[in-house]
């Protein structure tokens, strides 16, 4: 994304509430309606870790982020 596109969105990061991130715990429809076709493994915590990857567009699908929010990492998503 453009420095320029990115300056004119409405985005406020202390806006934001990232809370229904945490409410994410893997289960999905597909899990019941397909048996076996899916692969279940352990999300793990890691002491002092870092996000390396952050899905924007799939979060903004989801309405876990709004549609105008920037496509970088910032504290608190990072948090």
């Amino acid at each position: 994304m453009s420095r320029a596109l990115a300056s004119k969105q409405t985005f406020i990061e202390s806006e934001v509430d990232y809370a229904s991130i945490a409410s994410i715990d893997g289960r999905h429809d597909w899990q019941n309606k397909v048996p076996g076709g899916h692969v279940l493994y352990r999300a793990r915590k890691r002491k002092h870790g870092k996000v390396a990857w952050f899905n924007f567009d799939l979060a903004k699908e989801m309405g876990l982020i709004p549609q105008n929010h920037l496509q970088e990492l910032n504290h608190a998503l990072d948090k």
